[in-house]
């Protein structure tokens, strides 16, 4: 199996994790999602298969826009990974209060290179033109999105 299909399979069970987490806590499984709480590791598995597919499919040769594109997904990629490390140890039995701290700076760290990929990516996308283009489009579209349905509570 190639690196690009393995990583597409590891997004897209990512994405299916998420899906799933996402459902439990909107039936009234919230606690379990709740931070330190026993969902929080299923949260960092669900970035660390995104991560990974991400990571294998920017190692692979380029799939869209080139030099942008690589770069954006490998900074995605690190951001994802390192979130979900510092994800897995705030559901550690041992980090509670203060221990929690300790991790806001890598966690913050990861947090933009996952910001910062995300956008190099879409940026990328929209550059490439075609499909990907669409895809960069849609990207944004539901980001908005989400923006405004958030702003909107």
């Amino acid at each position: 199996m190639s690196r690009r299909r393995t990583g597409g399979l590891l997004i897209i069970a990512g994405v299916v994790l998420v899906l799933i987490s996402s459902l439990a806590a909107a039936f009234g499984g919230a606690d379990l999602i709740a931070v330190g709480g026993p969902g929080y590791l299923l949260v960092g598995v669900c970035l660390g298969l995104l991560g990974a597919g991400v990571a294998l499919l920017s190692i692979d040769r380029p799939i869209f826009g080139g030099t942008l594109a690589r770069r954006g997904l490998k900074t995605l990629a690190i951001g994802l990974l390192g979130g979900s490390v510092t994800i897995s140890l705030m559901a550690l039995p041992g980090f509670e209060g203060w221990k929690v701290m300790t991790l806001f700076v890598p966690f913050f760290v990861f947090a933009w290179a996952t910001i910062i990929g995300a956008g190099m990516t879409v940026l990328a996308l929209i550059a490439a033109g075609g499909r990907p283009r669409i895809v960069g489009v849609m990207s944004l579209v539901v980001v908005l999105g989400l923006f405004v349905a958030n702003a909107a509570r």
